[in-house]
């Protein structure tokens, strides 16, 4: 906020102390649109214990069945709102935190089955040493591609992020290629939470300077980047301490 001030862009925070409260809170994301998953990411964190707990206790594919109900039900009410909530805020922001969960969890039990089962490792022995792995796997994620852009819906997202992450860990990558992944991953949440300061609210003339799509995409990388950097300068000491 205080960069926004500076930059003279105060009205990217419009809205007052409550609006203020209400995104500290997690309640609102009006400053920033992309943030509408951290609500959701919190909750999924403090669910992570009792979801872990149940998925072993009980048969992989009864808890993915349950958890694919929980979607679909989420998905629909999220797209079609088939619930007339009225104009109750408190209970509109309740219904939307639950369904945001409930098209978010799937995805969230996928993983823990994964590591449950030991999924990746089967195919990992299973198709490791096959001769043009790798050209197999291209042609895999390319399908994917061209499914998703005959059937557009959302709806999918987690089937085809499941078989991308698949594909693309199955893949033999150079030792250049793993260490710039690993580094992009540990700044990947920051550079989520600041991207869209860049190009919408704070900086947009910056971000866009380089006209040219591919370079305005690479320009914000590196803002984001950047930023990133100073955010863990900050967090890391406090953590340390913590």
């Amino acid at each position: 906020m205080s960069i926004a001030f500076i930059a003279g862009k105060p009205e990217a925070f419009s809205g007052g102390f409550s609006k203020f409260l209400l995104n500290f809170c997690l309640l609102s994301n009006s400053y920033n649109g992309a943030w509408w998953y951290l609500q959701t990411y919190v909750i999924l964190v403090f669910l992570a214990p009792l979801l872990i707990k149940l998925i072993k206790k009980y048969n992989s594919i009864s808890m993915l069945v349950i958890s694919g109900i929980i979607y679909l039900v989420s998905y629909v009410e999220r797209i079609k709102h088939v619930l007339d909530l009225g104009d109750n805020t408190v209970v509109v922001m309740l219904v939307n935190s639950g369904v945001l969960v409930g098209t978010s969890q799937l995805a969230f039990v996928v993983g823990i089955i994964f590591a449950k089962e030991g999924i990746y490792s089967k195919l990992y022995n299973k198709f490791h040493n096959i001769r043009f792995k790798n050209i197999f796997c291209l042609f895999g994620i390319f399908m994917l591609v061209v499914m998703h852009a005959f059937y557009e819906s959302m709806i999918i997202a987690p089937f085809t992020a499941s078989a991308f992450i698949c594909l693309f860990n199955l893949m033999n990558k150079s030792v250049f290629v793993q260490k710039l992944l690993t580094f992009l991953g540990n700044h990947s949440t920051n550079m989520w939470l600041t991207h869209m300061f860049f190009y919408m609210s704070i900086f947009p003339e910056l971000t866009f300077v380089p006209w040219y799509p591919i370079l305005i995409f690479l320009c914000l990388v590196l803002l984001c980047l950047l930023s990133s950097f100073v955010i863990n300068a900050i967090c890391y000491p406090i953590i340390k301490i913590l």
